[in-house]
Protein backbone atom coordinates (compact mmCIF):
# COMPACT_ATOMS: atom_id res chain seq x y z
CA UNK A 1 0.00 0.00 0.00
CA UNK A 2 2.90 2.37 0.77
CA UNK A 3 4.22 1.77 -2.72
CA UNK A 4 0.88 2.89 -4.17
CA UNK A 5 0.84 6.04 -2.06
CA UNK A 6 4.38 6.93 -3.09
CA UNK A 7 3.60 6.45 -6.79
CA UNK A 8 0.40 8.50 -6.54
CA UNK A 9 2.28 11.21 -4.66
CA UNK A 10 5.05 11.32 -7.25
CA UNK A 11 2.67 11.45 -10.21
CA UNK A 12 0.46 14.07 -8.53
CA UNK A 13 3.42 16.33 -7.73
CA UNK A 14 4.88 15.93 -11.22
CA UNK A 15 1.58 16.64 -12.99
CA UNK A 16 0.93 19.60 -10.68
CA UNK A 17 4.34 21.08 -11.49
CA UNK A 18 3.60 20.76 -15.22
CA UNK A 19 0.20 22.43 -14.80
CA UNK A 20 1.86 25.30 -12.93
CA UNK A 21 4.39 25.60 -15.76
CA UNK A 22 1.69 25.60 -18.44
CA UNK A 23 -0.32 28.28 -16.61
CA UNK A 24 2.84 30.32 -16.00
CA UNK A 25 3.68 30.27 -19.70
CA UNK A 26 0.11 31.19 -20.62
CA UNK A 27 0.13 34.06 -18.11
CA UNK A 28 3.34 35.62 -19.44
CA UNK A 29 3.36 34.78 -23.16
CA UNK A 30 -0.41 35.06 -23.72
CA UNK A 31 -0.34 31.84 -25.75
CA UNK A 32 -0.69 28.13 -25.09
CA UNK A 33 2.30 26.01 -24.16
CA UNK A 34 3.00 23.23 -26.68
CA UNK A 35 4.75 19.99 -25.76
CA UNK A 36 5.45 19.50 -29.48
CA UNK A 37 7.75 22.47 -29.87
CA UNK A 38 8.59 24.01 -26.50
CA UNK A 39 11.19 22.98 -23.97
CA UNK A 40 10.84 22.14 -20.28
CA UNK A 41 12.94 25.17 -19.25
CA UNK A 42 10.41 27.48 -20.93
CA UNK A 43 7.97 26.72 -18.12
CA UNK A 44 9.01 29.82 -16.22
CA UNK A 45 8.28 33.53 -16.00
CA UNK A 46 10.56 36.53 -15.69
CA UNK A 47 7.75 38.88 -14.67
CA UNK A 48 6.66 36.89 -11.64
CA UNK A 49 9.55 34.75 -10.33
CA UNK A 50 7.39 33.39 -7.49
CA UNK A 51 5.61 31.11 -9.98
CA UNK A 52 8.93 29.78 -11.26
CA UNK A 53 9.98 29.17 -7.65
CA UNK A 54 6.77 27.25 -6.91
CA UNK A 55 7.26 25.20 -10.10
CA UNK A 56 10.80 24.24 -9.11
CA UNK A 57 9.75 23.40 -5.56
CA UNK A 58 7.00 21.08 -6.83
CA UNK A 59 9.37 19.57 -9.37
CA UNK A 60 12.05 18.98 -6.73
CA UNK A 61 9.47 17.33 -4.47
CA UNK A 62 8.38 15.01 -7.28
CA UNK A 63 12.04 14.13 -7.97
CA UNK A 64 12.54 13.48 -4.25
CA UNK A 65 9.61 11.04 -4.45
CA UNK A 66 11.28 9.41 -7.47
CA UNK A 67 14.45 8.86 -5.47
CA UNK A 68 12.52 7.43 -2.52
CA UNK A 69 10.55 5.17 -4.86
CA UNK A 70 13.71 3.92 -6.54
CA UNK A 71 15.21 2.93 -3.20
CA UNK A 72 11.97 1.47 -1.82
CA UNK A 73 10.98 -0.57 -4.90
CA UNK A 74 14.40 -1.69 -6.08
CA UNK A 75 17.18 -1.39 -3.50
CA UNK A 76 15.33 -2.53 -0.37
CA UNK A 77 13.28 -5.21 -2.13
CA UNK A 78 13.95 -8.55 -0.45
CA UNK A 79 14.54 -10.19 -3.84
CA UNK A 80 16.78 -7.38 -5.05
CA UNK A 81 19.86 -8.62 -6.91
CA UNK A 82 22.79 -6.98 -8.69
CA UNK A 83 20.78 -5.96 -11.76
CA UNK A 84 17.94 -4.57 -9.66
CA UNK A 85 20.31 -2.54 -7.50
CA UNK A 86 22.09 -1.30 -10.64
CA UNK A 87 18.74 -0.19 -12.04
CA UNK A 88 18.04 1.62 -8.76
CA UNK A 89 21.33 3.54 -8.88
CA UNK A 90 20.76 4.45 -12.52
CA UNK A 91 17.28 5.77 -11.78
CA UNK A 92 18.63 7.85 -8.90
CA UNK A 93 21.14 9.35 -11.31
CA UNK A 94 18.47 9.99 -13.97
CA UNK A 95 16.21 11.66 -11.40
CA UNK A 96 18.91 14.22 -10.66
CA UNK A 97 19.58 14.82 -14.37
CA UNK A 98 15.88 15.51 -14.94
CA UNK A 99 15.95 18.78 -13.00
CA UNK A 100 18.64 20.15 -15.36
CA UNK A 101 16.24 19.98 -18.32
CA UNK A 102 14.01 22.48 -16.52
CA UNK A 103 16.90 24.81 -15.64
CA UNK A 104 19.52 24.87 -18.44
CA UNK A 105 18.27 27.11 -21.25
CA UNK A 106 19.60 28.18 -24.67
CA UNK A 107 22.29 30.36 -23.08
CA UNK A 108 24.03 27.01 -22.55
CA UNK A 109 22.62 25.16 -25.56
CA UNK A 110 25.43 22.59 -25.79
CA UNK A 111 25.09 21.78 -22.08
CA UNK A 112 21.33 21.44 -22.48
CA UNK A 113 21.74 19.05 -25.41
CA UNK A 114 24.33 17.06 -23.45
CA UNK A 115 22.01 16.70 -20.45
CA UNK A 116 19.10 15.72 -22.73
CA UNK A 117 21.27 13.10 -24.43
CA UNK A 118 22.46 11.64 -21.11
CA UNK A 119 18.93 11.64 -19.72
CA UNK A 120 17.42 9.87 -22.73
CA UNK A 121 20.27 7.35 -22.90
CA UNK A 122 19.89 6.38 -19.25
CA UNK A 123 16.11 6.04 -19.65
CA UNK A 124 16.72 3.67 -22.58
CA UNK A 125 19.17 1.58 -20.50
CA UNK A 126 16.67 1.51 -17.62
CA UNK A 127 13.91 0.14 -19.85
CA UNK A 128 16.34 -2.47 -21.20
CA UNK A 129 17.43 -3.51 -17.70
CA UNK A 130 13.91 -3.69 -16.35
CA UNK A 131 12.68 -5.62 -19.39
CA UNK A 132 15.49 -8.12 -18.92
CA UNK A 133 14.74 -8.42 -15.18
CA UNK A 134 11.05 -9.13 -15.80
CA UNK A 135 11.91 -11.76 -18.43
CA UNK A 136 13.83 -13.69 -15.77
CA UNK A 137 10.92 -13.68 -13.32
CA UNK A 138 8.22 -16.30 -13.04
CA UNK A 139 5.58 -15.65 -15.68
CA UNK A 140 2.36 -13.87 -14.71
CA UNK A 141 0.12 -11.20 -16.25
CA UNK A 142 1.92 -8.35 -14.45
CA UNK A 143 5.35 -9.47 -15.65
CA UNK A 144 4.01 -9.80 -19.19
CA UNK A 145 2.67 -6.24 -19.10
CA UNK A 146 5.95 -4.94 -17.65
CA UNK A 147 8.04 -6.73 -20.26
CA UNK A 148 5.92 -5.54 -23.18
CA UNK A 149 5.86 -1.97 -21.82
CA UNK A 150 9.65 -2.02 -21.38
CA UNK A 151 10.30 -3.08 -24.95
CA UNK A 152 7.81 -0.55 -26.31
CA UNK A 153 9.60 2.20 -24.36
CA UNK A 154 12.95 1.02 -25.73
CA UNK A 155 11.57 0.97 -29.29
CA UNK A 156 10.21 4.53 -29.03
CA UNK A 157 13.57 5.86 -27.83
CA UNK A 158 15.45 3.91 -30.51
CA UNK A 159 13.25 5.46 -33.20
CA UNK A 160 13.87 8.95 -31.85
CA UNK A 161 17.63 8.44 -31.64
CA UNK A 162 18.43 6.41 -34.76
CA UNK A 163 15.54 6.85 -37.25
CA UNK A 164 17.21 8.50 -40.31
CA UNK A 165 14.82 11.48 -40.72
CA UNK A 166 15.41 12.36 -37.05
CA UNK A 167 19.19 12.05 -36.98
CA UNK A 168 19.58 15.83 -36.78
CA UNK A 169 17.23 16.11 -33.80
CA UNK A 170 19.89 17.85 -31.71
CA UNK A 171 20.63 20.65 -34.21
CA UNK A 172 19.19 24.11 -33.61
CA UNK A 173 19.55 26.93 -36.15
CA UNK A 174 20.50 30.26 -34.65
CA UNK A 175 18.06 32.94 -35.78
CA UNK A 176 19.21 36.13 -34.06
CA UNK A 177 20.47 37.63 -30.84
CA UNK A 178 17.80 39.48 -28.91
CA UNK A 179 18.68 41.52 -25.84
CA UNK A 180 21.92 39.60 -25.41
CA UNK A 181 20.22 36.18 -25.64
CA UNK A 182 20.51 33.83 -28.59
CA UNK A 183 17.20 33.00 -30.29
CA UNK A 184 16.85 29.82 -32.33
CA UNK A 185 14.39 29.19 -35.12
CA UNK A 186 11.97 26.28 -34.82
CA UNK A 187 8.74 25.13 -36.34
CA UNK A 188 5.49 24.07 -34.74
CA UNK A 189 7.10 20.71 -34.02
CA UNK A 190 10.65 20.77 -32.66
CA UNK A 191 12.34 17.37 -32.61
CA UNK A 192 14.69 18.22 -29.75
CA UNK A 193 11.86 19.47 -27.51
CA UNK A 194 9.62 16.52 -28.41
CA UNK A 195 12.54 14.14 -27.79
CA UNK A 196 12.98 15.57 -24.29
CA UNK A 197 9.31 15.41 -23.36
CA UNK A 198 8.86 11.84 -24.62
CA UNK A 199 11.93 10.78 -22.60
CA UNK A 200 10.57 12.54 -19.50
CA UNK A 201 7.13 10.94 -19.75
CA UNK A 202 8.68 7.52 -20.39
CA UNK A 203 10.81 7.94 -17.28
CA UNK A 204 7.76 8.76 -15.15
CA UNK A 205 5.86 5.84 -16.70
CA UNK A 206 8.73 3.51 -15.77
CA UNK A 207 8.01 4.13 -12.08
CA UNK A 208 4.38 3.18 -12.65
CA UNK A 209 5.13 -0.13 -14.35
CA UNK A 210 7.80 -1.02 -11.77
CA UNK A 211 5.25 -0.42 -9.00
CA UNK A 212 3.21 -3.31 -10.42
CA UNK A 213 5.91 -5.75 -9.29
CA UNK A 214 5.00 -8.07 -6.46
Amino acid sequence: MLKLYLVLGMVTLFVTSLLIGILTYKFEKKENYSFLGMFPFEMKTEKNPIFSLILRIMLCLSIAFMCVLSMYMLWFDISSGFLTKSLCLLMLFTSTILISLFIINFKSLNNHILMASIFSSTVFIEYFLFGYITLRKQFDIYNLFQTISSFIGMFVLLVLIFFPPLQNWYKMKKKKIKEGEEVYSRGRVNILALFEWISIFLFVFLFIIISLSN
